[in-house]
């Protein structure tokens, strides 16, 4: 926060000992990068690192200390138990998404014990979904007892209960960043308080000149994205050093002044070639409501404006970002972890086309640079024949005939064999083992050097092996399809952001700038959809109850008070702010949330008429004049149409033959359908030879030599077609089509004689 500087600063208070626990890890981090720098502007050269933690590791490390032998389960395993609580109960076959319904239902479970809910009022006002929660509930208890296991809802109550006077002997604990403290974390307090430790609440010290905010609209949010990161790179090129006239921000405590270190500067860094140049002390945050939703577009706006180099080949990756991005993506999203799961389902002995596609194509597997032409053409072959699934057989055989793939033909044929010797049912462990097999097997994650995204995504995915074995105190022997269903699940679940150096642009959600100082802020998105968020209470608990407690998304009234307390936070955690909204989402219109319409409206853009430029580029000229031979070229009224609505376009299509890929789709398309009618049809007349073996024969015969010709054609087809053998019944509606149509046609060859 920005004050007068004291003429007496008083010391800090870190240095005595005490702990600062955050409300967010991001507070954390820029709290001990603050404090460093700090003592190195000190002139010392080491200094003891002070306790700085968010709230959850935190408590860890309490636990860890008064709780030593406690067994926690992981949060994959507290999900599993859930789903094994609805499946003991029987109510497991009605539903449509168990694990969303098992997440769902554990979610219930951590908002009454956090919020401290009174279980007999639960039962007073039971609707048929909690009574159906309790009892899932009370399977999930049992289950817990069973493994001696503490979850993360009743572990504050049971670590609180463990303290004593030796455990906090007189500590000193600030906290810092929290909005609100829920009930349990005021109990778990307060039990701090009664063996004799102290607690006292950081928050940002008043009598600082207040923010000019301005709100200004966009016709879209593309628009409103666009206006906002070249506005953020503007504040950097034109005061990189930040706001000039501030003082030093420092925290004070609602007791008494002691000086904590602000959250910031951040790191300098360097920028590259055709962008900013990046040595900055500014600090830029982007606040985004929906950041979930629009990451995307974010990224990818961003990217333009201050990083456009890395949009062009050879999409060279910058050495420093200019900007976060917060929340990560899930880690199957990650192209590198997508190959191997992709890879892993190869040990069925088939998979979908669009599985086969991804992994012919993928850098991730052995020789992928090497044979990447071959398998190209072997990609565009497969779609051909217009199988949805190909099994690892039919894909070898097309590999050897059709392609150069000699490697892969050998790394598919080792998977094949592994394949085959597969047990029906493995533990976990013995199934990790497996898997990795089948991986090195594949040349997972390939031949090239991985950069530094894709190694913290190998590294991750071998993490998720912890997770998995941990399932099996819960199910000690599993199948294939169920051990990869977890694997999945998991990899979907785990969320991947990596490590990267600080950046001067922070792109956050609200609750992420928990605590942080900015000199500049960008609000965006606050259109009346969002801001504040629609109600979404919890299913399993009774209405009534979660809006006398005040539960979190429990009501309009509730998120209107909160959503008010954060804008007001944000409002004033920078001495320039800016506010914005679209105008539209498609053909509909948006208003500005009600907490930021009296907001003096601006019509400033920081947009720039004119794009970024890099500046002119190496260019290479290639005069090539010959062009396949025009004999080449065959075609019908096509060719000629094509050519005098565009030359080029006829010299593509029809001499270089460049065309659209097939795409692979249930069942046969109209084309095969209607050779299979000619195929029925040559072979009836190759029997009936005549018209007069047509007259010659009654409707029974007739009938019967239709149906011996569509069963023989479309065992023919399945030469070209395998997919046909693992459809009988599309085969059976298909022979009586095909039968049919030939028995029309033959009727009219029979009124032509009369």
């Amino acid at each position: 926060m920005y004050l007068t500087c004291d003429p007496e600063p008083e010391p800090d208070v870190l240095t005595d000992g005490a702990i600062l626990v955050t409300a967010t890890r991001r507070l954390a981090r820029a709290l001990r990068q603050a404090h460093a720098a700090r003592q190195r502007d000190a002139g010392l050269r080491c200094w003891e690192t002070p306790a700085i933690l968010p709230w959850d590791a935190w408590l860890d490390e309490v636990t860890r200390e008064c709780l030593p032998a406690a067994r926690l389960p992981t949060s994959a395993q507290e999900l599993w138990l859930w789903e094994r609580a609805l499946a003991d109960s029987g109510d497991d076959d009605g539903l449509l998404q168990v694990r969303l319904t098992a997440a769902k239902a554990r979610e219930a479970w951590n908002l009454l014990h956090v919020w401290r809910l009174p279980l007999e009022a639960l039962r007073g006002q039971a609707t048929k979904e909690t009574e159906t929660w309790l009892r899932w509930a009370g399977h999930y208890r049992r289950l817990c007892a069973q493994h001696g296991w503490i979850d993360a809802a009743r572990l504050p109550d049971e670590a609180a209960r463990a303290l004593t006077e030796e455990h906090v002997a007189g500590r000193a604990l600030l906290l810092c960043g929290f909005d609100e403290l829920t009930p349990q974390r005021q109990a778990f307090l307060q039990r701090w308080r009664e063996l004799g430790g102290t607690v006292r609440e950081l928050e940002a010290q008043a009598g600082r000149p207040a923010p000019l905010g301005t709100r200004r609209t966009y016709a879209d949010t593309h628009a409103e994205i666009r206006a906002a990161a070249h506005w953020a790179r503007r504040k950097l090129e034109t005061n990189p050093d930040g706001h000039g006239t501030r003082a030093t921000p420092e925290y004070e405590s609602r007791s008494r002044h002691d000086r904590l270190p602000h959250p910031g500067p951040l790191p300098k860094g360097e920028g590259e070639q055709g962008c900013c140049e990046f040595h900055i002390d500014a600090r830029v945050g982007i606040i985004v409501p929906a950041v979930g939703a629009l990451r995307a577009e974010l990224w990818r706006v961003f990217s333009e404006v201050f990083h456009p180099s890395s949009l062009l080949p050879p999409f060279p990756e910058p050495s420093a970002r200019a900007f976060n991005l917060s929340l990560g993506e899930p880690l199957a999203a990650q192209p590198l972890v997508h190959a191997a799961l992709d890879g892993l389902a190869l040990l069925r002995g088939a998979a979908e086309f669009r599985v086969w596609s991804a992994l012919l194509r993928s850098p991730y597997l052995g020789e992928a640079d090497s044979e990447r032409d071959a398998r190209a053409r072997l990609e565009t072959k497969l779609r051909t024949r217009r199988a949805p699934e190909l099994s690892l057989d039919e894909v070898v055989w097309s590999a050897q005939r059709f392609a150069a793939t000699l490697a892969l033909v050998q790394r598919l044929e080792a998977l094949k064999e592994l394949s085959a010797t597969l047990p029906d049912r493995q533990t976990p462990h013995e199934w990790l083992a497996t898997f990795e097999v089948a991986l090195r097997a594949l040349g997972w994650p390939g031949e090239r050097t991985l950069d530094s995204r894709d190694y913290q995504a190998a590294q991750a995915w071998r993490n998720l092996s912890v997770d998995l074995a941990a399932l099996a105190p819960l199910r000690p022997h599993l199948g294939l399809d169920e051990a990869l269903a977890k694997l999945e699940e998991l990899a979907n679940d785990a969320l991947f952001q990596p490590e990267s150096p600080d950046a001067p642009v922070q792109i956050l959600g609200p609750l992420e700038a928990g605590g942080l100082e900015f000199d500049y802020l960008w609000l965006l998105g606050l259109h009346e959809d969002i801001w504040p968020p629609a109600p979404e209470p919890n299913p399993f608990l009774p209405l009534a109850l979660q809006r006398r407690h005040g539960l979190p998304r429990a009501s309009a009234q509730r998120e209107l008070d909160y959503a008010r307390l954060l804008t007001e936070r944000l409002l004033s955690s920078a001495p320039e702010v800016v506010v914005s909204h679209p105008l539209r989402d498609g053909e509909r219109e948006l208003a500005p949330s009600p907490l930021i319409a009296a907001l003096p409206l601006s019509s400033t853009d920081d947009t720039p008429q004119e794009p970024f430029h890099l500046g002119p580029a190496p260019l290479s000229c290639v005069e090539d004049v010959q062009g396949p031979p025009l004999h080449a070229a065959r075609g019908g009224a096509g060719l000629l149409k094509s050519q005098a609505a565009c030359p080029f376009q006829a010299f593509a299509r029809y001499r270089l033959r460049a065309c659209d890929l097939e795409t692979p789709a249930e069942g046969l398309d109209a084309a095969q359908r209607g050779n299979l009618v000619h195929r029925v049809l040559e072979l009836l007349w190759r029997e009936l030879a005549s018209l007069e073996g047509l007259l010659a024969q009654s409707p029974e015969d007739l009938a019967a030599m239709a149906a011996r010709a569509a069963r023989q054609a479309l065992n023919d087809a399945e030469r070209d077609y395998p997919f046909l053998r693992r459809q009988a019944r599309l085969l059976e509606l298909e022979s009586g089509r095909l039968a049919r149509l030939a028995l029309d046609w033959l009727e009219v060859e029979r009124r032509r004689a009369t």
